[in-house]
């Protein structure tokens, strides 16, 4: 655990109490590798990370949804402070025609509604999540 106070920098406050403090997105092949740095800090009880991919035109092309650490390490019961690195392998339903990936990221409760998502200004985030995008150079 790293000290319980929130982050000077990140993407992503989820109702003040976990923080996304980071998050690259790498297509290869038919998978994409989401790897998202977390911050805990207060019980969000039942919370599950939501990870869809879709092309940049919202066609949903993968998902995968859990808890982090490959859906080992739910953040209930983590010690404030602590800091998680999750690395999550998505595989792809479809590739996108034009190169362009998005992945969105965030938080839902047990009955599915999604934790509300902040950016570093306090502006709500629409859908509840992160969004990052990518595109792959044209293969010859």
């Amino acid at each position: 655990p790293g000290p319980s106070i929130a982050p000077e920098e990140y993407l992503s406050s989820f109702d003040d109490k976990v923080y996304l403090v980071g998050a690259t997105l790498e297509v290869q092949e038919r998978t994409v590798i989401a790897t998202l740095n977390w911050k805990y800090l207060e019980d969000l009880p039942g919370t599950t990370i939501f990870r869809h991919v879709t092309d940049c035109a919202g066609n949903l092309l993968g998902q995968g949804d859990g808890y982090s650490v490959g859906r080992m390490l739910p953040f209930e019961g983590l010690t404030a402070g602590t800091e998680v690195n999750d690395v999550r392998y998505i595989p792809l339903n479809a590739s996108s025609g034009d190169g362009c990936y998005a992945l969105s990221v965030g938080l839902y409760l047990p009955d599915g509604t999604r934790v509300m998502a902040r950016d570093p200004d306090g502006q709500p985030l629409p859908d509840g999540a992160v969004r990052l995008t990518t595109t792959l150079a044209p293969s010859r």
